[in-house]
């Protein structure tokens, strides 16, 4: 059963759409012919089939308000309508076609320079999404005439036009390469790695390329080489969606440049790339943290250690698709569930060395998946969503209470926190005042001691000044009295002469008797 690419925008899952890796954005729905638009005087003309728009996903009558216009054609209806588009698109149909931003072009036969010209000038500028799918007459000429007014290009799908090669490449990368950011290149064999290179700007002089493409397909693309995978990894390092599905020239080499340089890879696609082995595997382990979805079917060289190295990088992975690789074993299954929670759907159909009690003791092992029915592996279970958005509710709950238990406690804390400080700033200003007035209470003591000390200073002095006073005074007195003595000394002599004898009579009226006394005695003796 060949595998169908589904939107990229939503990773595989269930049986349908089971490990497909398509990267280009869904086409728009094909909108069914409008009759109020056929009007009496267009008879003449030759009618456009299937012209509509596409806004608010209703399909409307052509207007300005539009933004999506699919033109599909039927090879039993000739000429095809855009054959004289110079006509079609002209008067009135050229203002309410101005706003269109789609433009569906699949399986034209009868696809002309002039009208491609034609469509490039009056839709150019507005045009978002174009899709030449199988226009197998489309050649690199005209699409260099097409491209050269597509200022707003976002997406491209050239998938089985396979008369595209390098030129055209490097056409659409001159003119939009600045806002392509999804290209589908798939079946178109003539494209060589010279076309990656002129995509991704590493080939010719100061050409930006594509530096914002997100996803690109090159599948049975079989002259793409290694060489193209280094170019991508150097030039479009925003690339999420690659497919090489077929492409057999693709060794682990290459797979390995291009890992190193697109980190943020999300989708992988290498079927049938038998030159791929473990290197590639565990290159894409060490740098595609962010892996999603890896079909590696059909690849018969890789292992159990090439598994391993995937497992340890890439813990995100969701779809692993290794259908025909006979030499993986349930050891290998083991490590990828071990490390790789989030697998959902596995498809080792073709692996000789994985059993079914293996396969079913690894789905016990992993919640949210059943076996599948279809191949060989395991699927998600049909409630998993309501599952996982309940664990995921109750793992929130958890989180959520444990983040208000968190945030009450740092609130505690923060409280304690504002009254410590507000008891250690009120501390410190009762440190502050106490120092204030200990230094006020030193103060005041050296200045009572200095006041004590001054006082005494001039208590001395003065008292120093009042012996001094008295000293002189007493001695002019003195002075005065020492001069009288010396006016007066003549009588003094005269005077103490005569107090001199008077003492000495009267000392000799009370000594005489006694010696009289003592001189008798003495004879008597």
């Amino acid at each position: 059963k060949r595998l169908t690419p589904p939107s990229p925008s939503k990773p595989p899952s269930g049986e349908d759409n089971l490990f497909t890796f398509d990267v280009n954005p869904p086409p728009s729905p094909r909108p069914q012919a409008s009759k109020k638009q056929k009007k009496k005087k267009s008879r003449k003309r030759k009618a456009r089939d299937d012209v509509s728009t596409n806004s608010s996903q209703t399909s409307t009558s052509v207007g300005p308000s539009s933004s999506n216009v699919s033109f599909s054609t039927q090879q039993q209806k000739q000429p095809h309508p855009l054959a004289v588009s110079a006509y079609a698109l002209d008067g009135s149909a050229t203002s309410k076609l101005s706003s269109i931003t789609s433009l569906t072009l699949g399986s034209w036969p009868s696809v002309s320079h002039s009208a491609l010209r034609s469509l490039s000038l009056t839709l150019g500028p507005s045009l978002k999404h174009v899709s030449f799918r199988n226009c197998r007459e489309l050649t690199n000429d005209m699409l260099e005439g097409f491209g050269c007014r597509l200022i707003s290009l976002e997406s491209l799908d050239l998938q089985g036009c396979r008369s595209i090669g390098d030129q055209g490449c490097r056409a659409f990368s001159d003119f939009c390469g600045l806002t392509l950011t999804s290209i589908d290149l798939s079946h178109c064999p003539l494209l060589s790695h010279d076309a990656l290179g002129w995509i991704s700007g590493c080939l010719g002089h100061n050409k930006p390329g594509c530096r914002n493409l997100r996803s690109i397909d090159v599948s049975d693309c079989t002259s793409i080489n290694d060489s193209g995978l280094e170019y991508l990894g150097r030039g479009c390092r925003k690339l999420k969606y690659a497919a090489f599905r077929n492409d057999i020239r693709v060794t682990s080499k290459g797979l390995t440049k291009l890992a190193e340089g697109c980190r943020v890879l999300r989708v992988l696609n290498v079927e049938n790339c038998n030159q791929v082995d473990n290197k590639g595997l565990i290159a894409l382990g060490m740098n595609c943290k962010e892996l999603l979805s890896l079909n590696f079917s059909r690849v018969s060289s890789i292992t159990d250690h090439g598994i391993a190295g995937l497992s340890i990088g890439c813990p995100r992975l969701q779809a692993l698709n290794i259908a025909g690789a006979k030499k993986i074993s349930e050891a290998g299954l083991c490590a990828l569930a071990q490390r790789c929670s989030n697998l959902a759907t596995l498809n080792c159909g073709g692996c000789e060395l994985v059993t079914r009690n293996g396969l079913l003791a690894l789905i016990a092992g992993l919640s949210y998946v059943t076996e599948a029915k279809t191949f060989f592996g395991f699927i998600p279970v049909k409630n998993s969503t309501t599952v996982k958005l309940k664990a995921q509710q109750e793992l929130i709950e958890t989180d959520a209470a444990t983040k208000i238990q968190n945030a009450w406690h740092n609130l505690i804390v923060r409280r304690e926190a504002k009254k410590m400080v507000r008891f250690l700033k009120r501390d410190k200003a009762a440190l502050v005042i106490q120092l204030s007035f200990q230094r006020y209470l030193k103060r005041k003591v050296h200045w009572l001691r200095r006041y004590h000390y001054h006082r005494n200073l001039a208590s001395i002095e003065l008292q120093r000044c009042l012996r001094g006073y008295w000293g002189r005074k007493k001695a002019s007195v003195l002075k005065e009295w020492w001069a009288d003595l010396k006016k007066n000394e003549h009588y003094a002599v005269i005077l103490q002469a005569k107090a001199r004898g008077h003492h000495v009579r009267i000392h000799d009226k009370l000594v005489a008797p006694a010696l009289i006394v003592l001189h008798e005695e003495g004879e008597q003796a």
